[in-house]
């Protein structure tokens, strides 16, 4: 609840539908405007980060994986040990987002354009998986990368 209220006075009711808050139009609404993005992950990211930092907390496993699309824009990549990015070519990356999202092709876009490009962060990672073929082509190389994750200490 805190949170409706928390968008209903930033954004009115530009991101609701039907009285529900509708992740679609908040995305347009941050997405065209920067200081509004830089607003929406003021309040998202510390919440993200809690959130890992308590399963982190509570996990026995010697092991876990975080998906963290905007790690470095957030600026939270020195709260990890290992850093791996998935990338693949942009045609590629927006034919999957619009096959995801079809008739969003111009909010994918700025989203994109709001992004640290993955040439820049490939520099900043310890490893990079690159996502160019199929699932299987993916797993394979995710099934090595865990391999060698697990074999160190």
């Amino acid at each position: 609840m805190e949170e409706k209220l928390r968008w209903a006075a930033r954004w009115g009711s530009r991101a609701f539908s039907g009285g529900q808050i509708d992740r679609r139009k908040i995305a347009e609404i941050v997405f065209e405007d920067q200081r509004e993005l830089r607003f929406l992950n003021s309040i998202l990211h510390p919440q993200v980060m809690l959130r890992f930092s308590r399963l982190a907390l509570q996990s026995t496993r010697k092991l876990l994986f975080f998906e963290i699309p905007l790690l470095f824009e957030a600026k939270l990549e020195s709260h990890f040990d290992y850093l791996v990015l998935v990338t693949a070519k942009k045609s590629l990356v927006l034919q999957r987002l619009n096959k995801r999202n079809p008739g969003q092709m111009k909010n994918l876009r700025l989203r994109l354009a709001r992004q640290i490009p993955d040439s820049d962060k490939s520099a900043r990672v310890d490893h990079v998986i690159y996502n160019n073929k199929d699932l299987a082509a993916l797993k394979l190389q995710a099934i090595a990368l865990l391999h060698s994750l697990q074999n160190t200490d």
